[in-house]
């Protein structure tokens, strides 16, 4: 498996994966996010990244990033949006992988670590999440307010 930015190339495969998100954390709640949207978001304004997990030039997974401050340390912070490999390759050693190319962008880019939240019925991600070193928080509700732009 090998890793890379994705390229303005890539859209098709990112959106691929990001319309997934729905049917993987079982929710009705459909993804709106249009082709020139993400292009802009990711290739225009730079507000996030996504690598690619590719196989034989195939893309089986992604990760979609972008950098948070921290205020009680005033550190910047790698947050992981989304990551996904594709079911077949899971359990293989390729999370722990793409975790550690994904740690050696946050290193490279001077940032202080990495974060990421996860559902709390997907259980069994979290012995993953422990057994490469991560961290639960607690202490935390996240709120969302939508606005009109």
């Amino acid at each position: 498996m090998t890793f890379r930015y994705a390229t303005l190339n890539d859209i098709d495969s990112v959106l691929k994966f990001i319309r997934l998100i729905p049917i993987r954390e079982h929710r009705q709640k459909s993804v709106t996010v249009t082709k020139e949207e993400l292009e802009k978001c990711l290739f225009l304004y730079h507000y996030a990244y996504v690598v690619l997990a590719e196989m034989k030039g195939e893309a089986v997974g992604y990760a979609f990033f972008y950098p948070v401050v921290d205020l009680h340390s005033f550190s910047t912070r790698m947050h992981i949006e989304d990551i996904f490999i594709n079911a077949p390759l899971r359990r293989k050693g390729y999370g722990r992988k793409f975790m550690d190319y994904l740690a050696n962008i946050a290193r490279d880019s001077h940032w202080a670590g990495m974060e990421w939240n996860a559902l709390d019925w997907n259980t069994e991600v979290f012995g993953f999440y422990n057994k490469i070193g991560a961290e639960k928080e607690t202490g935390h509700i996240y709120f969302k307010l939508n606005v009109e732009t």
